[in-house]
């Protein structure tokens, strides 16, 4: 069985994932009562989507071997997915039962109790994450933004900050750290935050738009007026950087392209209050 399981790892990272699954089954076959082809084949199978079947070998390799944690682990991902999140937590504490410094355990219970609202839970077990493995990017990462929707923009940043150290090129910690930023009212190092989240994924929209936003309170609007249009370029649909840029050019007294964009944001998505409202200061400003 070894042979074939260790022989499908390679196939599975290949990305041969047919073969791989192929593999693992005669695995099993020829030796059911271990847990670790089980679990193999739980991962690949997740891998294809095919999920009730990944679920079921979890649940095979679980009953085979009962402290298995990753297998509690992979099961709570894979139930996740399935969007049962109550489900997903018990496997996951399971798993942490068996394992208390199991690091990954705790980060994922972490998203599934951000998922359910109970923040401060999640966040108890993101630190524990961090305190077990320090170089957890992701759990960094998540758990400045369960410190940061708690409005402890401080102690967020320390994380963001910590993210970036490890993850040079964490798109998501950058602009992260960005948004915290600007809240803070630290708009110049925020702007320095969403150039480098540019430069990582020039193709996101949400960056550039929100490198607008800062520039436009800093006066700057003729430059926050070309990142808006970057954010629209790469999303055409896009109702706030619309919104945004209808605002800017409103300020600019370009009031008939105004107008357009703050159709385009209602377009896109009706009832949009704010560029409704702007909307109707633009006919004001056209008439007068």
């Amino acid at each position: 069985w070894m042979a074939h399981n260790n022989f499908a790892n390679i196939l599975d990272k290949n990305g041969e994932l047919e073969k791989a699954i192929s593999h693992y089954r005669t695995a099993i076959a020829v030796e059911p009562d271990i847990a670790l082809p089980h679990v193999n084949l739980g991962n690949t199978l997740a891998k294809q989507g095919k999920l009730e079947e990944a679920i079921f070998h979890y649940r095979a390799a679980i009953k085979i071997e009962p402290g298995y944690f990753v297998a509690e682990n992979n099961l709570g991902e894979t139930l996740v997915k399935k969007g049962a999140i109550d489900k997903a937590i018990v496997h996951y504490q399971a798993a942490i039962s068996m394992n208390p410094d199991y690091a990954l355990a705790h980060y994922n219970l972490g998203i599934a109790l951000t998922k359910i609202g109970a923040i401060e839970q999640a966040i108890t077990h993101y630190k524990t994450a961090v305190q077990a493995k320090p170089d957890f990017a992701s759990a960094h990462n998540n758990l400045a933004n369960s410190l940061e929707n708690k409005g402890e923009l401080d102690e967020a940043i320390i994380h963001y900050r910590a993210a970036i150290r490890l993850k040079p090129d964490y798109f998501e910690s950058h602009f992260n750290l960005g948004n915290a930023l600007a809240k803070k009212g630290e708009l110049g190092k925020a702007i320095t935050q969403y150039r480098a989240a540019i430069k990582i994924k020039p193709d996101e929209a949400s960056a550039p738009n929100n490198l607008g936003i800062v520039l436009a309170k800093k006066g700057d609007l003729e430059e926050a007026i070309l990142h808006f249009r970057t954010a629209i370029k790469i999303q055409s649909d896009f109702a706030q950087a619309h919104n945004n840029l209808g605002g800017a050019l409103l300020m600019m007294r370009k009031t008939k392209e105004a107008i357009s964009h703050f159709r385009a944001a209602i377009k896109s998505r009706p009832g949009y209050l704010d560029a409704l409202k702007n909307l109707k200061i633009a006919h004001r400003q056209l008439e007068n």
